[in-house]
């Protein structure tokens, strides 16, 4: 946990350090003087150095930090050369330099990963990267880094040990893991989760229903609004309490449509949707709706070139949007399909029928952890395209994530923040990089939101001047700030509150 700490304390710094010089250095560029480059809150440690008029500090709480600028409060309005007395455009780059510095050193770490340490190949390792919280594998102890030797004494190669616990639901099993110099042995039966059309379904502790683990959000059940953590009540009308009920419900139904009874909080509903196979069984691999991915089996080489995260795109010219356009134009022989791999099209020659055999759901064994993938370096080129299109990615889904009802599950504040970053410290360096990265983005993103005290909120407060033609008073601009800070207090105690609960409720990943 003192590595844990320190890490936390350094990455946390190097994130204020470079979203702070952000500001810093365009503050300068616009001639505003510099009083305090501080490194943290609360009361100053010591100066390190005084340069130019500024004083570089550090202070007790490594939580944040900031640049104290010469005319910078609201009551410094006419002071000569401060901040408050810029013109607005300089005014407006001196604010968003802080979240733009962050997005660049985001995008630089991101771009260079390939080239460093290696993006994800498809497999996966023997090491765990995440326990997930309330499932068994956290119950039992499990935790991030723990590397799994053998299962049932059966030696684990390359991730092996996942077909193994998937076809074992139920089952107790004994795992030989190596956690640092020790090799511990576990015991425990994987529980039974249920896959189909888009979503997977747990046990719920309450005993009542199933839980909606995950919901992908191109399925139609997340179109109709069915989110993680809502819970399947029926089917059909037909009451589920176990996912061993569902598994024998879904083992005969052949039905075009199926209906469920949601419970999404204290509500009720009921939700229709056309009942579309989980996968298709086609080119010696197995082809995932409704995006239309190929995962290949790790001890078979798939047919024409196929690999594992490999996008349909088109069956010879015809482009593939949904199950009906693949069941019309995967009949007969077929010349080529063109599919997204690495943000690039390839076209892979068939010549061949395709034969797709649809499956409607899968039931696994799962003790709810996430194995790290195996890596491979790539280009500098490479790297640079496959780091942008996880940029891209994440702003999709942490805006995703801030715009539905998942927000309260998938925000975490300070102590979310360290328990991701023990689970980096014990997975390796790689994950720290990582971690780093996406926090900074989040920075970046978080700190544009138009809420008054942020960077976002001081944007926003000069684009209405722009529009009205004329600045705010000291006491209109008093007024912005005091909603700014309420705002933030009540975000602050709600994620806290949360973060507290999870903690209390093992709800933090491990």
């Amino acid at each position: 946990m003192i590595l844990t700490i320190i890490t936390f304390i350094i990455m946390l710094s190097v994130l204020v350090v470079v979203h702070e010089y952000g500001h810093f250095i365009v503050a300068r560029l616009c001639g505003v003087e510099i009083k305090e480059f501080a490194i943290g809150f609360g009361p100053k440690l010591f100066t390190w150095l005084r340069k130019n008029g500024t004083d570089f500090t550090v202070r007790a709480f490594p939580l944040g930090g900031f640049v104290s600028m010469k005319g910078e409060s609201i009551e410094e309005m006419d002071v000569e050369g401060g901040f408050q007395s810029m013109p607005p455009w300089k005014r407006f780059l001196v604010v968003f330099a802080g979240p733009f510095f962050s997005f660049l050193f985001a995008v630089l770490i991101f771009i260079s990963i390939g080239w460093t340490f290696g993006f994800p190949t498809g497999d996966t390792s023997n090491k765990i990267q995440m326990v997930f919280p309330q499932t068994k594998a956290s119950a039992i102890g499990l935790r991030a880094g723990d590397e799994i030797i053998s299962i049932n004494g059966i030696k684990s190669v390359k991730g092996s040990y996942v077909d193994i616990i998937h076809d074992s639901a139920g089952e107790e099993m004994t795992l030989l893991i190596k956690r640092g110099n020790k090799e511990l042995t576990f015991k425990a039966a994987p529980d039974l989760m249920v896959r189909f059309l888009g979503v997977n379904t747990k046990e719920n502790p309450a005993g009542i229903g199933v839980l909606f683990d995950s919901v992908d959000r191109e399925s139609d059940l997340y179109k109709q609004g069915v989110v993680s953590g809502d819970i399947l009540i029926s089917v059909n009308g037909v009451d589920i309490d176990s996912t061993n009920e569902l598994k024998d419900y879904l083992e005969n139904y052949k039905e075009e449509e199926i209906s469920f009874v949601v419970q999404s909080g204290k509500k009720l509903r009921t939700v229709n949707v056309p009942y579309l196979p989980f996968y298709y069984e086609t080119c010696g691999a197995k082809l995932y709706l409704p995006e239309f991915i190929f995962v290949t089996d790790i001890d078979k080489e798939a047919k024409y070139g196929i690999k594992t995260g490999d996008e349909l795109l088109k069956i010879d010219d015809n482009k593939i949007t949904d199950n009906d356009s693949f069941l019309k134009f995967s009949q007969g022989q077929v010349s080529s399909v063109t599919v997204k791999r690495d943000e690039e099209e390839k076209v892979l020659n068939i010549n061949d029928y395709l034969s797709p055999n649809p499956v409607y759901y899968i039931a696994v064994g799962a003790f709810g952890f996430f194995p790290a993938p195996m890596l491979e370096k790539t280009g500098f080129w490479d790297s640079i395209k496959i780091g942008c299109g996880y940029i891209g990615r994440i702003i999709v889904e942490l805006f995703r994530v801030l715009t539905s009802r998942e927000i309260k599950d998938n925000v975490g504040g300070p102590i979310a923040i360290v328990s991701a970053t023990n689970s980096a410290v014990n997975t390796g360096f790689f994950s720290i990089v990582l971690l780093t990265a996406g926090l900074s983005l989040s920075l970046a993103i978080l700190n544009l939101l138009p809420i008054p005290v942020l960077d976002g909120g001081h944007i926003f407060v000069l684009f209405l001047e722009f529009v009205r033609r004329k600045r705010f008073t000291k006491e209109e601009l008093g007024v912005i700030q005091a909603i700014g800070l309420l705002i933030i207090i009540f975000i602050f105690v709600a994620v806290m509150y949360s973060d507290i609960s999870k903690l209390f409720t093992d709800g933090l990943p491990k």
